[in-house]
């Protein structure tokens, strides 16, 4: 069975990603050059997989370089800590929780998806609220 393959345009708007980045991608090595050259020049499958997680975890709050780390050598994401260096730059949201009580939480740190830090948050809160209501005799 021959390969799927795909031009530029298409891979782009399979992705939803822009000529300009995924070149860029290319430029950088986060993903590798297209097969052939010219005209001839296409991306496979496995330029669409790995586009397809980039934006993912770009999305997630990965840096490019932490991305590269993790197309590299995979790990258990449930265990991966990203390395800082001085320098870098740390995203962090903080959540207010109750007058007095902050959740902070490091976007290039976490493990859980967005989905699942908003079921955190919503459970933190409700019990929060609870504790406050037993305190105050509700």
């Amino acid at each position: 069975m021959e390969e799927k393959t795909f031009s530029l345009d298409k891979l782009c708007a399979l992705t939803g990603l822009s000529r300009r980045t995924a070149r860029y991608y290319i430029q950088i090595g986060l993903i590798d050059r297209p097969v052939g050259e010219g005209r001839g020049a296409h991306y496979t499958e496995r330029h669409l997989e790995e586009l397809v997680q980039i934006k993912k975890l770009t999305a997630e709050g990965f840096s490019l370089e932490a991305v590269r780390r993790l197309l590299r050598e995979p790990p258990d994401r449930a265990n991966y800590q990203p390395s800082q260096e001085i320098g870098d730059l740390v995203i962090k949201s903080h959540v207010l929780v109750a007058p007095g009580i902050e959740l902070t939480i490091s976007s290039k740190e976490v493990s859980l998806t967005s989905e699942e830090i908003r079921r955190l948050i919503r459970a933190i809160v409700e019990e929060t609220k609870k504790i406050e209501d037993d305190k105050t005799g509700h």
